[in-house]
């Protein structure tokens, strides 16, 4: 007899804690299923888990006007950048989140502290504390004011909050910006967060660098509890 897969909303919570003790509890609900519970993933699939799915629901609900973004869209942009390709020649990359087009002057920032940076990050990323203010942010990365080009922000950390803090800073800075004329600023960037953040990015075998730019597969695991959502043969706490 065929078993059945009763569906059914699947409520959950979703405690983020920082280093320094705060706490965030996000709440959130899924269609699931019996046989969702009893599914075994092939290891050879990369798409994310079934926790990795909550927690990007979770950024997205806890932070609403933060767009998020995909890791194959950045990788894609990133390839893009590297080539010097007009990247308003490729329809898939031009018609994501709803943008027309997709700027070539992409910046990524990383959201974590220095001992979290130095053991791996993604390529080119340059690091920004996500509890600083957002003029600081600003002057530690002058690039983000720079020139009149309309930019790409995007932004990530572990799993998503902290950038997302970071990604809603930004956007509201630059909202405040526009319309203002006393002063001539950049155009407002198009700015994101990395949803799933370098866990999904490492589990998924993408390009990171050390502090000495060299290849690895290795990132920092943040806390006991976060860190399973790294895949246990890539955490490491040290360079």
């Amino acid at each position: 007899m065929a078993e059945e897969s009763e569906e059914r909303a699947v409520e959950y919570y979703v405690t983020l804690r920082s280093k320094d003790g705060q706490e965030t509890e996000v709440m959130g609900n899924v269609q699931s299923s019996n046989r969702v519970k009893m599914e075994t993933k092939d290891p050879d699939d990369k798409s994310p888990g079934f926790g990795m799915k909550m927690v990007i629901f979770s950024m997205a609900k806890k932070f609403p006007s933060v767009k998020q973004l995909s890791t194959n869209v950045l990788g894609k942009w990133m390839k893009c950048s590297a080539q010097t390709t007009a990247v308003e020649d490729d329809a898939e990359l031009c018609k994501i989140q709803n943008e027309d087009t997709v700027d070539s002057n992409l910046i990524i920032l990383d959201c974590r502290p220095e001992e979290e940076y130095i053991v791996s990050h993604i390529p080119g990323a340059l690091r920004v504390d996500y509890d600083n203010d957002t003029s600081k942010i600003v002057e530690v990365v002058p690039q983000l004011n720079s020139g009149n080009e309309k930019k790409t922000i995007v932004c990530y950390c572990s799993l998503g909050y902290r950038s997302c803090v970071v990604a809603q800073k930004l956007d509201q800075y630059y909202n405040s910006k526009t319309g203002d004329s006393s002063s001539v600023e950049p155009m407002s960037p198009n700015v994101y967060n990395l949803a799933g953040s370098l866990f999904k990015w490492a589990n998924e075998g993408r390009s990171m660098q050390d502090l000495d730019n060299k290849t690895t597969v290795y990132a920092h695991p943040f806390t006991p509890m976060w860190s399973k959502f790294l895949d246990k043969n890539l955490r490491r706490e040290h360079p």
